[in-house]
């Protein structure tokens, strides 16, 4: 990260190491890439504001402090600096050393998750991935995003990846309980909730998925789609329908989930008919 124009100290770099730059003049970043293939992103520090809750940030610059006030949580606060005369030196603005020793999520302001709702998403994935607990101040304000159901304004790009991510780790069962918890699965779509049966199901589907990685095939399924079949299980076709719609899913994808109303031995038969 760079304090003024990072595409400008990118070239000078890239100048003294025979090196080229792929700049991104809207991000105003840039990437240095050296002749064995080697690459180092350049940031300029700058400041993102909101136009509107959920909205993509608009940019301008601003100093290191203020670029790391913008991050999600304080444990992504931390820098170190290059420079000769300070080399090495840890920059922590916003006690995320104190919070990575406590194993504490904690979000930098109130705005956070209004300004940003897939923030919600990864606390939560961080959390149970990591064993760390969430600050009394971000579960709540992570309570009141719920209440006022602030992923209403996610675009269903934006809700997919975050629930793909969540989906691809290695167990995200912890993850969905927590979305239960917190109220968030049935505000994603209709019908979506952790029963007794979801829960065998995707207790089925971890085995599953565990037995297949054990044969160590070159061909790897598609992790997300094999619990969100699971989680799916029993909803009728107009519900899956509705969240397809919402999700943004089209083509062979969409055709995966809407095939047949869901049946108690479907998501098992789609994984089947799936392996190589």
């Amino acid at each position: 990260m760079v304090e003024g124009d990072g595409i400008i100290f990118a070239r000078d770099f890239a100048r003294l190491y025979n090196a080229r730059v792929r700049a991104h003049r809207k991000f105003r970043t840039a990437v240095v890439i050296f002749p064995d293939g080697f690459k180092v992103d350049v940031a300029t520090a700058r400041w993102e504001y909101y136009e509107y809750p959920a909205a993509m940030p608009t940019v301008s610059l601003s100093s290191v402090k203020l670029d790391l006030f913008r991050r999600d949580f304080t444990v992504n606060t931390l820098a170190i600096k290059l420079n000769p005369r300070e080399f090495g030196l840890l920059v922590d603005f916003f006690g995320g050393q104190r919070d990575l020793k406590d194993r504490t999520i904690r979000v930098l302001h109130s705005l956070s998750f209004v300004d940003d709702p897939t923030r919600i998403f990864r606390a939560i994935r961080f959390e149970q991935r990591y064993g760390f607990t969430m600050g009394k101040h971000t579960l709540k304000l992570i309570q009141n995003a719920v209440r006022l159901n602030i992923f209403a304004r996610l675009s269903g790009t934006r809700l997919l990846n975050e629930l793909m991510l969540m989906l691809e780790e290695p167990d995200p069962r912890p993850a969905l309980e927590r979305l239960e918890e917190l109220g968030i699965l049935k505000l994603l779509g209709p019908g979506l909730g952790l029963t007794a049966t979801v829960r065998k199901n995707l207790d089925r589907t971890y085995d599953v998925l565990a037995w297949y990685d054990l044969l160590f095939r070159p061909e790897k399924p598609e992790r997300w789609i094999v619990y969100l079949l699971a989680l799916l299980e029993g909803l009728k076709h107009a519900k899956i329908s509705k969240l397809m719609d919402r999700l943004g899913l089209t083509g062979s994808r969409r055709d995966i989930f809407l095939k047949e109303e869901t049946t108690p031995e479907r998501p098992w038969k789609s994984f089947q008919e799936g392996l190589p």
